[in-house]
This record gives C-alpha cells, structure tokens and sequence, in this order.
C-alpha cells in the first residue's frame, strides 16, 4: 500500500533567479522542481521568470497520551526563505505546502511580475561580494543555524530569522513599495545593532556634547548615579545602528561592489556618512511623509549603490536634498544588511566564509 509518510513536510519556494544542483542531508532535501515544457529552462531573466523550489524535511508527530498532535508546519516555510535569502542574497517566496502530516496540500502559485528583474537580488548572477553560487548544495553553509548539534544559541537564532524577516520582505516589496522596503532594510539594521549592546564605547553613542555634560555632573553629588540614570533613557538608536554595521563590514565588502562602469561606488571612507543618511531618510519618511522611492533605486545601467546627484530642493526640500544625495540606493543598503547579517552568523558557529572574517 502507498501509505504517505506522515512525518515527511514538504514546501513550495520560488526565487527569480535560476539556481542548479540539489541539497541533500539527513535533516532536509531542497530540489528543483523542473516544468514540463523544458523550453521554460533556457528564457533569459525577464519580469516572469521564477525557479521553483521543493523542500522536504521530517519531523515525526508528537504523540501525547490518548492523542496524536499534528502541529501546522507551516512557518518553516517562511524561515527557509529567510535563511536562503540571506545566504544566496536572492528574494524568495513561500508558496505554501505541497504534503504535510500525510495530507496532499494545494500550494499558491500566484507571482506578480518583476520590473527589477535585471538587478543583483533577482538576477541569475551570483552576489559578487562574497562569490557564493547559486548552486543548493551551498545551503549546508547555513544549515548548522537550525540544527541543534550546532549549539547555536538559541536567542541568537531568534534574532537572526527575525532580522533575516525583515530582509527577504525587503527584496520582496521592493519593486512595488521602494519606500517600504527601505523601512524593513534598516529595521533589520535596529534589530542587529542590538546583538552587539554591551560593546559600544561612550565615544560612539554619544556626541561631544554630551560626553563634556556627562563629565559636568560627574563633579557633583552622586553625579555617577545621575548620569547612569540618563544614559538608561538614551536609547540611541541611530547611532547603535551605525557602528554596529560600520563594525560589520570588512575590506571584503568594499571590493566587491554590484555597480557597473564604476559609477555609484559606495566606498570605506564615505560608509558612516551613507548609513546615518539612510537612517536619517527613513526619520524623513516616517516623521514627514518624504515620498524618495524613485531616488533610491539604482539606475538599470549602472547599478549605483549610492545616490548620483542631487535632486531639486524646490521638490523635496533643502534637509531632504541634502539626505537623500548622501544616502545609500535599496541596492547599498540591502548588501550593507546582508553582509553584516552573514557576518554575525560566520562569527556565531554558524562560518561561512573566510571573506567574512
């Protein structure tokens, strides 16, 4: 009898860009799912191409006493998109399951089409920051993240799928909400900056100012206890977020720019400048209502990770002029958050590569 394997769950992924090989390992199976016209197998990338992935893991039911709990599987589907949105620097999207608990499912198969098809987080070309390929067999590189012989802390694997969420939805939302992508970019980036809380000096969350008040109250009275209070209430978000990711990213990252023709280069020199910029702009739309989705995307010809130019202050205002030229495109931003997203797990048993370190 074919009875179906009740412990086996199986997922629907998609990603625009095409992938080839297979993942294979006592834990999961990750595979293509190949379409029956083969000729869909050699379209260039175009604002409709996607890969469709099929992943299996097993987990057999949890039998309590006088029943047999069948819990929805669901959600691994969202965090394995996480997890190979992160590592490839691709968008994927979860479908919906094919089988679980021995029960054939129907998947969702709807895509909207991809104007930003051509650049780096949806094209069939590698990231070339860290030369990861788009092969499956390298999701082992970040499998050690849900295996428990892996002694990965279990807070540090919460917080990196939290963060990695807002991620993949970034490269998801991006080509229709520019705005809103960026938002979830730097959201990633407040979530990371939290990993490191205990290492930031004085000199870095606290301007010059400050720091000559704080020495002022020092001379009084329980000074010490006064200034301790108020740094307890300074949260300093801006500035945690930019010494964290300034901290994260190495020469690596600088020498392996997405841009073409040399144009747009975000460069070591300029970095804090670029991140708080980004901070600041997303202050701007949130605070303000800035509309700058259009200055934030890259031009198709260049693949600028900075913004070129500066727009009309008549327009958009003379401080968000000045931001927005200082700022990073979705494309410097996303590879900014994703490096410092594999950098954390490379230094949290979690290697991936020897660029990272």
């Amino acid at each position: 009898m074919l009875k179906p394997d009740k412990s086996l769950h199986k997922f629907l992924l998609s990603t625009p860009a095409r992938f080839t090989g297979r993942y294979l390992s006592e834990d999961i199976s990750i595979s293509i799912s190949f379409p029956t016209d083969d000729t869909a197998l050699k379209v260039d990338d175009n604002p409709f191409s996607r890969t469709y992935l099929v992943v299996t893991i097993r987990q057999e039911p949890v039998i309590a006493p006088g029943v047999i709990l069948m819990p929805n599987q669901s959600f691994y589907g969202e965090v394995f998109c996480i997890l190979l949105s992160i590592l490839y620097g691709k968008e994927f999207k979860f479908h919906g399951m094919l089988e679980s608990h021995g029960i054939n499912m129907l998947p969702n198969l709807s895509n909207s089409p991809n104007s930003c098809y051509g650049q780096p987080q949806y094209n069939s070309n590698p990231r070339k920051d860290l030369e990861i390929s788009l092969s499956l067999d390298q999701y082992g590189l970040i499998e050690p993240l849900l295996l428990e012989e892996a002694n990965v802390d279990e807070e540090f694997r919460r917080r990196i799928i939290a963060a990695g969420k807002f991620y993949n939805r970034a490269l998801s939302i991006f080509p229709s909400e520019p705005e809103l992508a960026y938002l979830d970019l730097i959201t990633c980036g407040e979530i990371l900056s939290n990993f490191n809380e205990d290492k930031y000096t004085d000199e870095q969350l606290y301007d010059e100012n400050l720091l000559k008040n704080f020495e002022l109250i020092n001379t009084l009275e329980r000074g010490s206890s006064i200034v301790n209070d108020l740094k307890s209430r300074l949260y300093q978000v801006k500035r945690k977020y930019t010494y964290n990711l300034l901290g994260l990213l190495n020469e690596n990252f600088f020498n392996g720019n997405e841009t073409s023709q040399d144009i747009g280069v975000l460069t070591k020199d300029q970095s804090e400048t670029i991140i708080k910029s980004a901070y600041d702009l997303r202050s701007l739309y949130v605070h303000e209502g800035l509309e700058f989705g259009s200055y934030i995307s890259p031009h198709r010809n260049y693949n600028n990770e900075i913004v070129i130019g500066q727009p009309s202050e008549i327009t958009v205002g003379k401080r968000a002029a000045k931001t927005i030229s200082q700022s990073p495109t979705f494309l410097g931003l996303e590879r900014m958050i994703r490096f410092a997203l594999l950098s954390l797990l490379n230094s949290n048993k979690v290697p991936i590569s020897k660029l990272l370190d």
